[in-house]
């Protein structure tokens, strides 16, 4: 068989190939391609980079296979693949040991009687037969799933059963879903398979992807079946949405409202009474942004209006990020354009002297201004949040990166009531010609019905989304992403601080900027994982702190580990935190006991480890919550903060919390007497 087991030395290859036929696309369907509609995010979360491929645009670049893991297709019926195609599969696939993904459809590849032989000569490598068969009248067809909680995970697919597939020839192949023709009993089909080779998962078995909003559900559990498909199990994942063994909680708010008068406060710009009530009255990092139209009419404005005034008070606070919404908050970005003329159709604000209208100028523009004329003592704009339709082309986002800018937003989802899936949830970017733009972690107010008229406090059932995404398998941050129109109505105010009250004040969640977790997104991506006799080394992880290794007893050697601040388990993961963006990880099932950090809602620095204790130093703008473990249990320990000493006692798992108040920085060292 072909197998990505680490072949060549010890590095684990993190990368997918996956194509897909754009001829099976709406017009401009690109951007949304089904593999990142409803693939991506699952092998995101498995901790692999996927690199789509439209076929139509010839072969994919030579320079993707040396790191990938697999080539996977998602090919719809339709005219006849291109040529390169099948000599692509059959010469790259076992030349670089490649596995191989075949989901919903073999589509092109077996349009025509060629294909068809092909596909029986290349199925035959994975031990399958080809079935030239489909029965589509469910009463005729028998179907065995392996289990309901792995093939009917969100809805039953057997009311949509059909008789097609190939058939397994080898007992060694994992065989999840088996029909047979009540007619032909004994012509099997396994429409989905694993195996060494990868795996095939036809429609519809998979995902339904329904008709009406809100009916996509998964047949198919995505994430159990990839990680058999593509042997990750025990393989850490790189997880950007974890730091020090906890959630991250990210809110970002977006500039639209800035200058709207709020009923909740009499004449006062919404702008001041979220400033007073929400940033003020809660103190939490939080990811601000403002729209250059709704603060002035003049690019060139030669002194700072009321409405700078207050933009600078907002992002100079200690705790705010200063981030940018753009010049004139484009709708559309792929409106057509000429320069000097704005897409005045697809703007909410029409214009301002001194700025002609270009997607790479709402980036370059806003990011100076704020830079220039809002920002002091060395602080400057940290990121760009998309606005609109959140779909700029390759050459807006990479123009953040030449102002020393992330870029966040788009993607946005909801998995509650009414889209009970976790199909919905969206991958860690959407990628254009290179360019990489990270996606938000939830839906924000305004795709909630009633928000703006009759029911204000609708933006409360993204709790359930939160929720969601954070149970059982963490898939994002607790993310509250909102608009300055959020402080508009008191009804607006208090569910926004309901939200507040519970994931910052009683969910273990850690407090961020958007930057921390969008840059940990991009290390997440870069990293180089490694296998090594007694564990893993990773390498190149950038800001990204956490591994998450699913199912895995063994616990971290701290002693013999390089580069590790301690672990910490969730549900049936071991979260390991990483010092920078290097380690050396050892698992063993009983390590001698260690100081380590378990867990911490704020970022901790200058942290010390040795066999008598934990040294770290502690600022946060939140009261602080640091677990730290490894200790005897049921021990008397000194704890030192600052020149300040007492004795504490640990628990029965020899754990130790400490509760501060907010401030800092705080020396902190625990140690056995």
């Amino acid at each position: 068989h072909a197998s990505a087991d680490e072949p060549r030395g010890d590095l684990v290859r993190r990368e997918v190939i996956a194509l897909y036929d754009g001829a099976a696309l709406p017009e401009g369907g690109s951007d949304r391609d089904p593999i990142w509609d409803v693939w991506q995010m699952p092998l995101n979360h498995l901790g692999l980079r996927v690199r789509s491929h439209d076929i139509r645009r010839g072969v994919p670049p030579a320079e993707w296979l040396p790191r990938a893991r697999a080539g996977l297709t998602w090919l719809q019926p339709g005219p006849a693949c291109p040529d390169w195609l099948w000599p692509w599969l059959e010469e790259q696939v076992p030349a670089h040991q490649l596995r191989v993904l075949h989901l919903e459809s073999f589509g092109c590849l077996v349009a025509d009687e060629a294909g068809r032989a092909r596909m029986g000569r290349w199925l035959e490598r994975f031990d399958l037969a080809w079935r030239d068969v489909f029965v589509g009248h469910r009463l005729r067809v028998e179907t065995t799933l392996r289990s309901k909680a792995l093939c009917a995970l969100e809805a039953d697919p057997r009311r949509h059963a059909v008789h097609q597939g190939p058939a397994s020839t080898d007992p060694a192949n994992d065989v999840w879903v088996q029909t047979r023709d009540r007619t032909v009993p004994n012509e099997a089909c396994a429409p989905v398979v694993t195996g060494a080779w990868g795996g095939v998962a036809l429609a519809p078995w998979t995902v339904h992807m329904g008709s009406q909003p809100g009916s996509r559900r998964w047949h198919l559990d995505p994430f159990a079946f990839l990680s058999a498909a593509l042997g990750m199990r025990g393989i850490p994942a790189p997880h950007p949405s974890v730091l020090n063994g906890r959630r991250m909680f990210v809110m970002h708010v977006d500039g639209d409202g800035f200058e709207s008068i709020s009923t909740a406060r009499l004449s006062t710009p919404a702008a001041r009474v979220f400033l007073d009530e929400i940033l003020d009255g809660y103190c939490i990092p939080a990811t601000v942004s403002v729209i250059i139209g709704s603060l002035t009419k003049d690019l060139n404005i030669a002194e700072p209006n009321d409405a700078m005034k207050l933009a600078a008070e907002i992002l100079n606070r200690p705790y705010v990020e200063a981030g940018s919404h753009g010049v004139l908050h484009p709708y559309k970005w792929g409106a057509r354009w000429a320069p000097g003329r704005a897409p005045l159709a697809t703007l909410p604000y029409k214009g301002i002297e001194g700025y002609d209208y270009s997607p790479v100028g709402e980036v370059r523009d806003s990011i100076r201004f704020i830079n220039e004329r809002l920002l002091e003592g060395g602080k400057r704009c940290r990121i760009m949040l998309w606005t609109g339709d959140c779909l700029p082309p390759a050459e807006a986002i990479r123009e953040c990166a030449k102002h020393d800018c992330l870029n966040m937003n788009g993607g946005t989802f909801r998995w509650d009531v009414a889209h009970d899936s976790v199909g919905y949830v969206s991958p860690w970017v959407r990628e254009v010609d290179g360019a990489v733009q990270v996606c938000a972690g939830a839906a924000n107010e305004n795709e909630f019905p009633g928000y703006f008229t009759t029911n204000p406090s609708s933006f409360g059932h993204i709790d359930a989304t939160i929720e969601r995404t954070g149970r059982g398998r963490i898939l994002k941050p607790a993310n509250v992403y909102v608009h300055f129109y959020s402080a508009e109505t008191r009804p607006r105010l208090v569910t926004l601080k309901r939200l507040l009250d519970r994931w910052v004040r009683s969910e273990p969640t850690i407090p961020v900027h958007a930057t921390v977790y969008a840059s940990a997104v991009l290390g997440a991506r870069a990293a180089e994982l490694h296998r090594t006799a007694e564990g893993w080394s990773v390498r190149a992880m950038g800001d990204c702190r956490t591994l998450r290794i699913d199912g895995e007893q063994r616990d971290v050697d701290i002693a013999g580990s390089r580069g590790v601040l301690g672990s910490h388990r969730i549900d049936d993961a071991l979260y390991i935190h990483l010092a920078g963006e290097s380690a050396e990880i050892v698992l063993a099932a009983e390590p001698a006991a260690r100081p380590h950090l378990v867990e911490a809602n704020h970022p901790v620095t200058d942290v010390a480890l040795d066999k008598g204790g934990a040294v770290l130093s502690s600022t946060a703008y939140v009261p602080r919550v640091i677990v730290l473990g490894g200790y005897a249990p049921n021990a008397e320990v000194r704890a030192a903060l600052d020149e300040r000493s007492e004795v504490r006692k640990t628990d029965e798992q020899g754990r130790l919390r400490l509760e501060l108040p907010a401030g800092g920085p705080t020396r902190i060292e625990v140690r056995t007497p």
